[in-house]
């Protein structure tokens, strides 16, 4: 139950005053007829049609655009507009008061400074102490602030000082100024003569050079009227007053606008008594400022709400879901974990604004990048934990004195020049060091500059402008067009550096960033995760870089080379017999070969096997043919002629010959010379691995004078061949694989092969996968962002002749020669499928003239311009002036001498890299390699176990060979790449030559699935993260580095918890959430919605002032989704505190008429005010109907005794009964019979009392007459519970019964 007090001896003037005070009931709904929403209008909005802080009526949104002119676009007019459409979407008629917000350009700062003396014209000035009455003495637009004595003279506003002034001890100080300051808003507030033109808009502490002084805002109460505020120092009799320097008045001008604003319009705009009940509303407000001017706003609205002279009702809106939204965050960008996090900053992470509180920065180290230059990009060896910063430090560093001659600064590192061009601006200053380095002096005629430091700003000129300056090298100019010219500052002195550095140079936009994503976190920031393991990565191949390899493929190759292949095809096919010198008996001429099978005239083929060494027995040739004479089952001789052999005439040996050191026959004994018969080309290469049905290619054809016999496959026509093994040393090929399931095999010539130098035969590469089986299906698929190991153990080897002895240089071949090189197998990778080789060149330290930068390669075939990169061979040192892994560009001094230049430009110019030092070899006898840039090869993406690059110093070599693949999207994107192709090569010293058709096939997919998490190496950390452990203090002892300053309400949790920070004792402010989605797609504040459903409602019911403005009858028109959805699980919890929820419900939907849109409707699923229930006076008012209608009944009330005032009080009772009578019939007629009050009579449901219990004869002697109204206001049913209980058939009156529910 509710009462309500008319009178009771308060107040002065005549007229009815209404008090409230709370018994004992439960309540519910609300309801009024006019909303008042402060707006925020277009700047060209006519402030003749639409003045500041004063209510205008509008009927519709026609007539509010019409009212602002130029329609808003953004921010809180676009808001305010929004706002206005939301309302009328609701209720097409309705009484919208908007009230525009502003900002005054009459402001007065009245400030006071504790330091100032006291005096009272007897003692000397001194220091303010603790117990002095001072006196304040203002005059404000003329009027003498503060009281006067009994004479009537002019006092001020005393003051009594809390505590000495303590100069230096500022948190004391302002305890001094503060009592100033409070002495006089309160002297300001309760002069109404003051007060009545004067408004005090804010108080606060500190101003700019004066960090204890407190102060006072002070502005016309009329919007923008004057306001004059003048400081005396009149003394009266011997009270002391402030001094005059403890004033300090000033006019103030405010360019934004700020809460404060909004407060002052809510506190002023709204004091006419006139004005009808209702709802005020400020929702632009709700977005645009933090959560505590939020909390002060919706406090001040309820404060106003709740007077007197309103009972209005406040309904405030959650603040933004983006923290951003808030107007002085509304710059902040995510903050970027790689930058850190530096002292009393401010940073953006997680829609939390947060501020780093520790005195010591959080930093972090850059990773190694330099762009294409993976050399330069590697970092080994990190240890679990290890954070880099996957961008630059956006700092250079200058180590040494500058070149005063030339003005050129030399820096430790290169100048990252297509990043950061010339012009860009740089910030100068010292190294911090103790001692601090003595900076250089420069003069520029551009600017009249003459011997000043080097330090502030400065634009780069870098090699980008000029040529002559090194990657390291840049000069200042004062402008960034001076620097476009080339015209730099002239450095007069070179200065000393300290510590080891001189100069630091900091620009803002970093020279390269990646962003990486790792187990669904994307950050600049990465963390080594390899446990006891050290990890590496290098920067230049992400993401795969950063990972376990997802396979290893094992590569097999064979290649095995014919240094003569007259000598090594044999004809043959039907039989193949070896012997060797044991088998020859030269004093009979006849050889032991068991089981031969011939008889005397066969015609036979003898081959001396090719082997260095070897030696036919004396009297034969190899690759003769011969006739058998047979002596027995086991032992021949030879003939030279049929007709010889049947007549018994052998050939004479001479000797047994000599066996080969290298062959061996199939049983294991030495080889020497072989009889064949048949056709067929046998193919002779000791120990081969060839197996039958092996596919072979050769790298060169094998001819005789009129006919190919094997066909060279090239870089435009492949010929493939199909092996049969004949045994450990022979071979026949098919030209197909019918013919070889057939045993048509290639044909020996009727000629001579002509084909007499060295020839390679092949297989493709063949590959297994993580240890598995091999097979030469030759494709292979790596999924983009993945790194993959390549172990080509099996494919990197010397390459052996057909006598089965390694190719190098100094060794014969099997026919007495010494090779030149050694040649050898190798691994190359080319987005080529057909890659002509080039020649890389090995230089030894005794290559390179110091004196004139020459380097000599013999025969090089260089042209002054070509790009070559230089690769220090492992082991050496490389000569001083080059970097290694570097592109250098080659100026021809003669066909067998160049130097090296950074630029083409240089190049031609003939400027040449200066070598100081030639470096050393290592044990080889090489120091570096050169290689031209058009090389079709490419080691890019590959790396080693620390993710060094390789390159042609660095091969690949065993199973330590990683492929990094390139995403297609993202950072460090390679689109341009779909197919790489692994070709087996053949290496003659330093020279490469392609194995035609032996690659192996990698196509590389898009990712279907995320890369695992245990391949990680690392992890990715978010500024989030960095946040949480500096809230806990995880690196700081357990003391938090860090505090939270602003949150974005982005989840019912935050909503509600705002929620919790906005209070009512009597239910005058009620808080709704989350943000709506309208028509136009844009999320705007609930409140206008809610508003507008009430006034709806109202409108739609007689008395609809009792019913709440929610419930799922009235959906939201123009409401498309809320931003915060809201379960029932969420609102059982939130909604008994005051949060009114908006939410689509289950099993709802709605089709927009104009765009064909389905979207579930939203609803206003909450009717609570924010009262503390568990206060059982303040939970009497829970439900805002509640409030609206005791504040109905109060708006009637206070004019339903008009006709009373006036009149007599007599001693008959008869004004008494008239005036309950009033009452009375009031509350029948207009809230008991419409249902806006409870019971089942009309004593049940109120009574009034207006006789001599409670008017008293002192009372009545005053003209006061009191009336105490108990009304009981409708319940609101919020929830419905149903109890569903099966019951057997003719069992529903025993049920009733055991319920308890029987007898009704």
């Amino acid at each position: 139950m509710a009462t309500i007090s008319l009178g009771g001896a308060r107040g002065g003037a005549p007229g009815t005053f209404i008090y409230e005070s709370a018994i004992a009931s439960r309540a519910s709904v609300a309801s009024f007829n006019t909303v008042y929403m402060v707006v925020e209008a277009p700047q060209s909005a006519s402030v003749a049609r639409f003045p500041f802080n004063r209510p205008i009526f509008v009927g519709s949104l026609n007539e509010y655009e019409n009212l602002i002119g130029t329609l808003p676009t953004s921010g809180a007019e676009l808001d305010s507009y929004y706002g206005v459409k939301a309302f009328f979407q609701q209720c097409s008629v309705g009484d919208l008061r908007v009230t525009r917000v502003g900002t005054p350009s009459n402001i007065i700062q009245v400030a006071f400074d504790p330091g100032a003396n006291k005096d009272n014209g007897v003692a000397a000035p001194s220091p303010l102490e603790k117990g002095d009455t001072i006196y304040v003495k203002l005059e404000i637009n003329g009027i003498q602030l503060g009281i006067k004595n009994s004479a009537g003279a002019w006092l001020g506003v005393p003051v009594l000082i809390p505590e000495d002034y303590v100069l230096g001890n500022t948190s004391n100080n302002l305890q001094v100024s503060g009592a100033i300051r409070d002495a006089v808003r309160t002297a300001i507030e309760a002069n109404s003569d003051i007060s009545a033109g004067v408004y005090v808009r804010q108080e606060g502490e500190g101003t700019p050079g004066c960090d204890d002084c407190s102060y006072l805002y002070l502005t016309g109460r009329v919007f923008n009227a004057p306001v004059e505020v003048v400081n005396s120092n009149e003394i009266t009799g011997a009270q002391y007053i402030l001094a005059a320097a403890g004033y300090a008045i000033a006019n103030i001008t405010e360019s934004d606008e700020t809460v404060y604003d909004y407060i002052q319009c809510v506190r002023t705009a709204f004091e006419d008594p006139r004005l009808p009940q209702g709802y005020l509303i400020s929702p632009a407000a709700f977005r645009k400022y933090g959560q505590a001017e939020r909390v002060n706003l919706g406090q001040t609205m309820e404060e106003v709400c709740s007077d007197q002279n309103h009972k209005w009702m406040a309904l405030v809106d959650c603040g933004p879901f983006d923290v951003t939204d808030i107007s002085i965050y509304s710059e902040f960008v995510p903050a970027n974990p790689s930058n850190g996090f530096e002292t009393d900053g401010l940073y953006l992470v997680d829609n939390v604004i947060y501020e780093w509180t520790d005195t010591s920065p959080l930093n972090f180290s850059s990773a190694n990048y330099v762009a294409g230059n993976a050399a330069g990009s590697a970092n080994v060896a990190l240890l679990d934990g290890t954070r880099l910063a996957m961008k630059d430090s956006q700092k250079a560093f200058a180590n040494s004195g500058v070149n005063t001659g030339t003005d050129v600064i030399t820096l430790s590192e290169d100048w990252p020049v297509v990043a950061l061009p010339s012009g860009t601006l740089v910030s100068s200053a010292l190294f911090e060091n103790i001692p601090l380095p003595t900076a250089p002096l420069y003069t520029d005629v551009a600017t009249g500059v003459t011997n000043e430091p080097l330090l502030g700003s400065f634009f780069v000129i870098a090699s980008d402008v000029d040529g002559s300056l090194a990657s390291n090298q840049i000069r200042l100019a004062t402008s960034t067009s001076r620097a476009s010219i080339n015209q730099a500052v002239n450095l007069t002195t070179a200065g000393t550096p300290q510590g080891g550095v001189m100069l630091v140079f900091t620009y803002a936009d970093p020279a390269w960033e990646f962003e990486v994503e790792i187990k669904g976190k994307i950050s600049s920031l990465v963390e080594a995760n390899g446990g006891v393991d050290l990890v590496s990565f290098n920067t230049l191949h992400l993401p795969g870089t950063l990972q376990s390899p997802t396979t290893q493929h094992d590569y097999k190759g064979l290649v095995r080379q014919l240094s003569n292949p007259s000598d090594a095809i044999f004809s043959g096919g039907l039989s193949l017999f070896y012997f060797n010198a044991a088998d020859v008996d030269d004093t009979v001429e006849e050889i032991t070969i068991v089981g031969h099978g011939y008889s005397t005239g066969d015609a036979v083929n003898y081959y001396l096997v090719p082997s260095d060494g070897a030696a036919a027995p004396a009297g034969l040739t190899s690759g003769t043919e011969y006739y058998v004479i047979k002596i027995d089952d086991n032992t021949i001789q030879l003939a030279l002629t049929l007709a010889n052999a049947n007549a018994g005439t052998e050939i004479l040996l001479g000797d047994a010959g000599t066996d080969s050191a290298t062959v061996l026959n199939p049983l294991g004994g030495p080889a020497q010379s072989v009889l064949t018969t048949g056709r067929d080309c046998l193919i002779f290469s000791s120990e081969h691995p060839v197996k039958t049905a092996d596919k072979l290619y050769f790298d060169g054809s094998v001819i005789t004078a009129t006919e190919t016999i094997f066909r060279g496959t090239t870089s435009t026509l492949s010929t493939v061949y199909f092996a049969q093994q004949v045994d450990r040393n022979f071979f026949r090929l098919a030209r197909s694989a019918s013919d070889l399931a057939s045993n048509a095999f290639a044909d020996f010539p009727t000629g001579s092969i002509t084909t007499t130098t060295a020839t390679r035969f092949y297989k493709k590469l063949s590959t297994a996968v993580d240890g598995g089986q091999f097979s030469d299906a030759g494709v292979l698929r790596y999924t983009r962002g993945r790194k993959y190991q390549l172990d080509v153990t099996l494919a990197v080897a010397g390459v052996r002749d057909e006598a089965n002895v390694a190719i190098q240089t100094g060794v014969n071949d099997p026919y007495g020669v010494a090779y030149t090189n050694d040649i050898s197998t190798d691994i190359r990778l080319s987005y080529a499928k057909a890659p002509e080789g080039v020649p890389v060149y090995e230089v030894a330290s005794g290559d390179i003239t110091v004196l004139s930068d020459q380097i000599a390669i013999t025969t090089h075939g260089y042209l002054t311009g070509d790009e070559v990169t230089v690769n220090t061979a492992t082991g050496a040192t490389l000569a001083t002036g080059l970097t290694t892994n570097t592109s250098y560009f080659v100026i021809v001094v003669n066909a067998n001498t160049i130097q090296l230049a950074e630029s083409s430009a240089l190049a031609v110019a003939g400027t040449a890299v200066d070598i100081s030092s030639a470096g050393t070899n290592n044990a080889a006898g090489v120091e570096f390699l050169v290689t031209s840039i058009s090389n079709p090869y490419t080691f890019q993406y590959t790396e080693d176990d620390n993710s060094n690059p390789l390159n042609a110093a660095q091969d690949f070599a065993g199973e330590n060979n990683f492929y990094c693949v390139p995403l297609s999207t993202g950072e460090q994107a390679n689109t341009s790449i779909e197919d790489v192709y692994i070709h087996p090569v053949l290496q003659t010293g330093q020279s490469y030559a392609t194995l035609y058709n032996g690659y192996t096939l990698v196509e590389l997919l898009e990712p279907s699935t995320d890369v695992p998490n245990n391949l990680w190496n690392f992890n990715a950390v978010t500024a989030g993260d960095l946040i949480n452990e500096a809230l806990r203090g995880v690196n700081n002892g357990g003391i938090p580095q860090v505090r939270t300053i602003e949150k974005g309400i982005d989840s019912h949790a935050r909503l509600f918890l705002e929620s919790q920070f906005y209070s009512t004792t009597q239910g005058f402010l009620a808080y709704y959430a989350p943000y709506i989605r309208n028509d136009a797609g844009v999320f705007i504040q609930p409140t206008p919605f809610v508003t507008g459903l009430a006034i709806r409602r109202y409108r739609d019911s007689a008395s609809g002032f009792r019913l709440p403005p929610a419930g799922a009858k009235y959906s939201l028109a123009g409401a498309r989704g809320c931003q915060i959805a809201i379960t029932n699980a969420q609102q059982e919890v939130s909604n008994p505190q005051g949060l009114n929820a908006l939410r689509q419900l289950p099993g709802y939907s709605t089709t927009d008429p104009d765009t064909g849109e389905t979207f579930g409707p939203v609803f206003v699923w909450g009717s609570r005010t924010r009262v503390n229930r568990g206060n059982a006076e303040q939970a009497l008012y829970q439900f805002v109907n509640t409030r609206v209608i005791l504040n109905v009944i109060y708006g009637t009330m206070r004019s339903a005794f008009d006709g009373q005032i006036f009149n007599v009080i007599d001693g008959r009772a008869v004004t008494f009964n008239q005036i309950r009578a009033i009452a009375y019939n009031t509350l029948y007629e207009n809230f008991y019979v419409p249902g806006a009050l409870f019971g089942s009579s009309p004593s049940d449901a109120f009574e009034v009392v207006c006789d001599e219990r409670n008017n008293l004869g002192g009372a009545l002697e005053n003209g006061y007459v009191n009336v105490k109204i108990f009304v009981v206001p409708v319940p609101t049913l919020e929830r419905i519970e149903v109890d569903l209980v099966r019951v057997g058939i003719g069992g529903i009156p025993a049920a009733l019964e055991q319920s308890g529910l029987s007898g009704f």
